[in-house]
């Protein structure tokens, strides 16, 4: 109720504002031409005595300008004629109009477009939702397991089952859903370094033969993999072999881009285990050669080549380097 109160004490605000430059008179015309008419007699006088003009030519000037005068004089003094009366009318039937009609096509607008029913909100209720748990994404993993169970033969809806799945810490579903993409694409190593994951997730952060057998089987198809090095020398550190962890993080070291947002963490990793192990780091060297990037004779040959021709020398350099840009691994507690 306050608030159509205060919307009509504005509606008429604005209407008053809006309507009093209507009742304003405006001084006629006629009254500014008496004054000049008089100013011009009074200078004409002046030119007389002072002999700039004979006595003759100032007296009729005179005479013209007192009966100029004389008609000004009494038009700034008629009253009001019936045509301005028409025009006041004319002024009160606006003023009327809008007083009427703006506040009720505004309140007509609102109950249409608004919600005048709707009660208020209380003030700390109208903050943003905080992020709640997302059960958008349950729903999806739990429309995508109905279906993978009608399509078990399609790798995309593995792989987002999988993601999802890590996402909502369901680690199990989530180790399903990658054995059946690595069932799918056995020579994929990101298949089973993620089967990996999931499985040393689902075990509580420990090892098992399933996870180590993934690992090693993803390091077998591709040597220089992140995510499997990592799990591969935490796997070591578990197993008390600091001087294997250290090698294979030593390892993960040089594949890794020199930007890398995580190569403190490997690194306190590396000496943290070296000093359990009592290894003196000088003599532990990596294994695997720097990452290098696409070949410079690769790229100048593309750039000579039109787009089809392209597209099998760019699928041949995404295929190599697939493996070296994966998502940042899992750190876990040893």
């Amino acid at each position: 109720m306050t608030v159509w109160i205060l919307a009509s004490l504005l509606s008429l605000a604005v209407l008053l504002l809006l309507v009093l430059p209507l009742f304003r008179r405006t001084p006629p015309d006629s009254g500014h031409e008496a004054g000049v008419y008089a100013d011009q007699a009074a200078e004409i006088e002046h030119d007389r005595t002072l002999g700039l003009i004979d006595q003759v030519k100032a007296e009729t000037l005179t005479e013209e300008t007192k009966n100029r005068l004389a008609k000004a004089s009494a038009n700034a003094e008629e009253p009001v004629t019936r045509s301005g009366g028409a025009a006041k009318l004319a002024s009160l039937a606006v003023v009327a109009s809008l007083v009427v009609l703006v506040p009720v096509f505004s309140f007509a607008v609102y109950g249409w477009l608004g919600k005048p029913s709707l009660p208020g909100l209380p003030y700390a209720e109208r903050r943003p939702p905080q992020e709640a748990e997302p059960g958008s994404l349950r729903a999806l993993v739990a429309n995508l397991t109905r279906r993978m169970r009608e399509e078990p033969d399609r790798l995309e809806g593995w792989q987002l089952l999988g993601r999802s799945s890590m996402q909502l810490k369901d680690y199990a579903q989530a180790a399903h859903a990658f054995r059946q993409a690595a069932r799918l694409m056995p020579g994929n190593p990101i298949m089973h370094a993620n089967l990996a994951e999931a499985l040393f997730m689902a075990a509580g952060q420990s090892f098992d033969p399933g996870s180590v057998g993934a690992l090693d089987k993803a390091l077998e198809i591709e040597p220089r993999m992140p995510k499997a090095l990592f799990y591969q020398g935490l796997a070591h550190r578990q197993a008390g072999d600091n001087r294997a962890a250290v090698q294979r993080w030593t390892d993960l070291l040089s594949v890794l881009p020199p930007n890398a947002p995580y190569l403190a963490s490997i690194r306190e990793k590396i000496t943290e285990a070296a000093k359990e192990g009592g290894i003196d780091l000088g003599t532990i060297r990596a294994r695997i050669a720097p990452t290098k990037g696409p070949i410079e004779e690769d790229m100048k040959a593309a750039s000579d080549m039109s787009v089809q021709e392209r597209r099998p020398l760019t699928r041949s350099m995404v295929d190599r380097l697939a493996p070296q840009i994966q998502e940042k691994p899992r750190e876990s507690a040893d």
